[in-house]
């Protein structure tokens, strides 16, 4: 079992048995404040939310996280993020990333494994459905 965290960038892997096998930790070192609401009956974030791992996609050899590594504010638009996409082997190494100039919030793979979709927003707000292309070189 895999768990990303969408507010840490941590990773945690666990057997079968939910035993943790593994913690990866980073590439970012995202710090959330927080304060307390509700007269003092809920711990919230304050004023800034860390966006780290915010969806996946699997096949029989990876996983494949997106990821901001950035911070959600009252000023900021999630079109405005720019994504990655990390890809792990099973037992939580790192492979690669691949860059999007675009915010992915949920992604999958062709068949062919050259092309993510990746749902994210243009430049007006609209959902929109992504085509992202692997360059390489």
């Amino acid at each position: 079992m895999v768990y990303a965290s969408n507010f840490f960038s941590e990773i945690e892997l666990y057997d079968m048995n939910l035993n943790p096998i593994k913690l990866v930790i980073g590439p970012d070192a995202l710090k959330p404040t927080y304060r307390l609401d509700g007269g003092g009956n809920q711990i919230v974030f304050d004023r800034t939310v860390p966006y780290a791992y915010r969806n996946y996609y699997i096949d029989n050899n990876y996983f494949y996280l997106s990821y901001i590594g950035d911070y959600f504010t009252i000023d900021t638009q999630l079109k405005n993020f720019k994504s990655w996409i990390f890809k792990f082997d099973w037992d939580g190494n790192f492979i690669e990333s691949f860059h999007s100039p675009e915010y992915i919030s949920a992604i999958s793979k062709s068949s062919n494994n050259d092309i993510f979709y990746g749902r994210g927003f243009d430049k007006d707000g609209t959902t929109v459905l992504w085509k992202l292309s692997i360059v390489v070189g």
